[in-house]
């Protein structure tokens, strides 16, 4: 049995894209906001741009690790929904079921 969700992969990849996006902007801002205090050599700024690049790179590192890990698990998620397509249905709709009587209940 072989099922494919075309609008969850078209959903995925239009989040992930915009955050893509998103933190593209961030990131040339901080870049440029370096750049444009390059002429400040107080040491206040100094030492506000070195924590800035140092937590840009971070970002950057963290971003990579994160989109890198969510793949996986993404391909991990899908392999077992595929294998196991009965047991995951019933898990959803179990899930589904809890979470009903607990919001009704309120």
């Amino acid at each position: 049995m072989e099922t494919h969700f075309p609008n969850l992969d078209e959903n995925y990849h239009s989040v992930r894209k915009r955050l893509m996006a998103d933190l593209g902007v961030v990131a040339m801002d901080a870049e440029a906001l370096l750049q444009a205090t390059a002429d400040n050599v107080t040491a206040e700024a100094r030492v506000a741009r070195t924590h800035l690049a140092a937590a840009l790179e971070k970002a950057k590192t963290t971003y990579a690790e994160f989109e890198a890990h969510s793949i996986a698990v993404a391909k991990k998620t899908d392999a077992a929904i595929r294998a196991n397509p009965y047991k995951s249905t019933g898990i959803a709709v179990g899930v589904g079921v809890v979470l009903g009587i607990l919001l009704a209940r309120k």
